[in-house]
């Protein structure tokens, strides 16, 4: 499950019963919208994993990696990792793999602009070659969000996409 504070961590409370069972690796939270990203569940389908969002602390969630990726710009997969840009509160960058055994999309980065609402992919074919189901590293794709996403190469060495100025 999730558990929620409003007071600093004195106290909790578990949220969101639409989340038990779901393996969480990754939360945002800003004002009463919660985003998650779930890379396993105990009934593992392509409806309990993926990207998750709340816009009432919790109550109620919306699948936000669905299908192919045609309706909110991202694809069902199980979720990587899941990270805030520090520069804007409201960008968020995401990583999905297994997409293409679980809905027909591509697996890659993804970014949002409006917490979550809505996602486009940003990751390029080098990186998405590197996403592949079964993989034990792609919680490494998104490293930091400074406006740039990150990509693993060689079992989790990472590098900027664009910028092999830090290569060997």
């Amino acid at each position: 499950g999730l558990q929620l504070t409003t007071d600093g961590g004195t106290t909790w409370r578990e949220i969101g019963g639409a989340m038990a069972g779901k393996n969480i690796v990754a939360v945002a939270k800003r004002g009463q919208e919660i985003v998650v990203a779930v890379d396993a569940a105990d009934f593992f389908v392509p409806g309990n994993i993926g990207i998750f969002r709340s816009t009432d602390n919790g109550t109620n969630w919306s699948q936000m990696s669905v299908g192919d990726g045609t309706l909110t710009g991202m694809p069902v997969g199980r979720g990587a990792d899941l990270v805030v840009d520090p520069a804007s509160a409201t960008t968020l960058y995401a990583a999905i793999y297994g997409a293409s055994f679980f809905g027909g999309g591509v697996s890659g980065v993804f970014k949002s602009t409006d917490f979550g609402a809505t996602w486009n992919r940003v990751s390029d074919a080098v990186v998405e070659g590197q996403i592949v189901g079964g993989t034990d590293t792609c919680e490494d794709v998104v490293e930091r969000a400074d406006g740039r996403a990150f990509g693993w190469h060689e079992r989790a060495t990472m590098r900027e996409q664009g910028d092999q100025s830090d290569l060997p």
